[in-house]
């Protein structure tokens, strides 16, 4: 498989980190809503620890399609699965997690990385919700968080979960690294 390449600013990078349950994928999902109405092109890459070949047809790969993200890449350890609405998911394999943005087509606007809480590759924002029992863990590259909690990171901007469109709004002024 040739892989494109993704020309995108770094502006058109976040990831978003953070605990299990705690909306990573929820958040998305609401951010790929948005910009499928502001009629942009949008990529998907989720970091999973499962290693069974995943479906097209289930999970978060499913919701992430149903909603508009044009592609979707799932990706283990070193091994990924890219999805699209027109093909069958290929497996591809890679060395380290910044090699993947070159997976997407040239006319992606926004890529949304799920996961890989301890790479510093692109900007990041934390997840985080109160009612899990683990403290949010700080990542590199932070630079908003989402949370329920009142206080969390003093150095970033802070939005609830309730805060979609005041998120988007930030991540499209935010100055480039």
């Amino acid at each position: 498989m040739e892989p494109h390449r993704f020309v995108a600013s770094m502006r058109g990078i976040t990831g978003f980190a953070g605990y299990s349950n705690a909306g990573k994928t929820s958040l998305i999902v609401q951010l790929i809503r948005l910009d499928v109405a502001l009629g942009l092109q949008v990529g998907v890459i989720k970091h999973t620890h499962h290693p069974n070949p995943p479906s097209q047809s289930r999970g978060d790969t499913k919701t992430f399609l149903s909603v508009g993200a044009v592609e979707v890449v799932l990706t283990g350890k070193s091994v990924g699965y890219r999805f699209d609405r027109s093909r069958p998911p290929s497996l591809f394999t890679f060395e380290h997690p910044a090699d993947l943005p070159g997976m997407f087509g040239e006319g992606i606007d926004r890529l949304y990385v799920e996961g890989y809480k301890s790479s510093g590759q692109w900007p990041r924002v934390i997840v985080d919700r109160a009612s899990l029992s683990e403290p949010p863990v700080d990542l590199p590259a932070l630079v908003a968080a989402v949370t329920d909690r009142p206080w969390i990171f003093p150095s970033v901007p802070t939005f609830t979960h309730d805060q979609v469109e005041a998120l988007r709004s930030f991540l499209d002024r935010m100055p480039l690294p």
